[in-house]
């Protein structure tokens, strides 16, 4: 759980510049989040999310880097 940030880190020299997208998705399948980043750290703002459980998803252009479940208090 997280009350303020959250913080994902990519891994891998060949993701260390490449565009990356973050998706946020609410429990009803609803996209509340998309983020595009070229760095390896991508840092979600808890001020925008209510209080809850959400899936993210993390992608480059041709494929899925991961994906998993958060809860923001």
């Amino acid at each position: 759980p997280f009350l303020q940030t959250a913080t994902l880190e990519v891994l891998g020299e060949k993701y260390a510049t490449a565009k990356k997208w973050l998706k946020v998705f609410d429990v009803t399948g609803r996209l509340v989040l998309e983020k595009q980043f070229s760095s390896p750290l991508v840092q979600i703002e808890r001020e925008i999310l209510s209080s809850g459980i959400y899936y993210w998803k993390l992608t480059t252009k041709t494929e899925t880097l991961g994906k998993g479940k958060m809860v923001v208090e």
